[in-house]
């Protein structure tokens, strides 16, 4: 999983923590638009933390690099945040056009597709079923039968 926020602390003090955005993944976390109320999360203009609320990079772009000024106990709430915005928006591997993939069709049967971006790929990546290793197929498909089995 590719994080779609990252933050880097850049100094500390005894009394304050100043940390930096270093990655946001556009597609997921859109400029100007993104909006998360129950993370309290938003992109607007320029990043900063200011009422226990979270804002990324947004139309100000020459302020992309603004410093995320915080109190010491404001830190451990902002990292939370961070983290779960990371789990919550995670960014799904995806195969390279004309590389490998692997799916389980429905009798279990781990099978090997090349990724042309399109059609049943995109639809196999939307539902989930798509995977980089045939290890991981084969534990995915493992944890469904057992649901399903004993459903």
């Amino acid at each position: 999983m590719d994080k779609v926020l990252e933050v880097k602390e850049v100094a500390r003090s005894n009394s304050q923590v100043i940390y930096q955005i270093t990655h946001q993944d556009e597609k997921a976390l859109p400029r100007s638009e993104f909006e998360d109320d129950e993370l309290e999360v938003y992109s607007i203009s320029y990043p900063q933390y200011e009422d226990a609320r979270l804002y990324l990079r947004g139309c100000e772009e020459e302020n992309d690099d603004n410093f995320i000024i915080l109190k010491l106990k404001e830190e451990k709430r902002f990292l939370k945040i961070v983290k779960k915005l990371n789990k919550k928006y995670k960014k799904r591997w995806r195969a390279e056009i004309n590389n490998i993939y692997y799916s389980f069709s429905i009798d279990g049967e781990i099978n090997r597709y090349t990724e042309n971006g399109h059609g049943f790929d995109s639809d196999t990546h939307a539902f989930g079923n798509y995977f980089k290793t045939i290890e991981e197929a084969e534990e995915k498909r493992d944890k469904i039968k057992k649901i399903l089995l004993e459903g």
